[in-house]
C-alpha cells in the first residue's frame, strides 16, 4: 500500500506499480490498457473495490463474466470491435514488456 496509501492510484502509479512486474521490458502499453479496463468508471483512477472486482470476475466470474471482462480489455478503442489492427497493438505491447533477453 506505500505507492497508493488512499486506496486509489492514477494511470502513471498504475503503470509504475505494473512495471516493477517486468523489469525487463516496457509494460507501460500493456499496464494502460489494464488500466482502462480495471477503470471502470472512466474516472481517471483505480480504486482498491475497482480492482478487486476486476480479480475477482477474472478468478471467480462466470464464463459470461470474464468474457465481457476480457473483450473490455481488448476492445481498446470502445467501437465494440477488435479489428486485427488492434489486435496487432495488443500483441506488441504483451511482447514489449516480456524480457528481451
Amino acid at each position: 500500500m506505500e505507492e497508493c496509501p488512499s486506496g486509489v492510484v492514477n494511470e502513471d502509479t498504475f503503470k509504475d506499480i505494473y512495471a516493477q512486474f517486468f523489469p525487463q521490458g516496457d509494460a507501460s502499453t500493456y499496464a494502460h490498457f489494464l488500466f482502462n479496463a480495471f477503470d471502470t468508471d472512466h474516472n481517471g483512477s483505480v480504486s482498491f473495490e475497482d480492482f478487486v472486482m476486476g480479480l475477482s470476475i477474472l478468478l471467480r466470474g462466470t464464463v459470461q463474466e470474464k468474457l465481457i471482462w476480457a473483450f473490455n480489455l481488448y476492445d481498446i478503442n470502445k467501437d465494440g470491435f477488435i479489428t486485427k489492427e488492434v489486435h496487432y497493438v495488443l500483441i506488441i505491447s504483451v511482447n514489449n514488456g516480456r524480457s528481451q533477453d
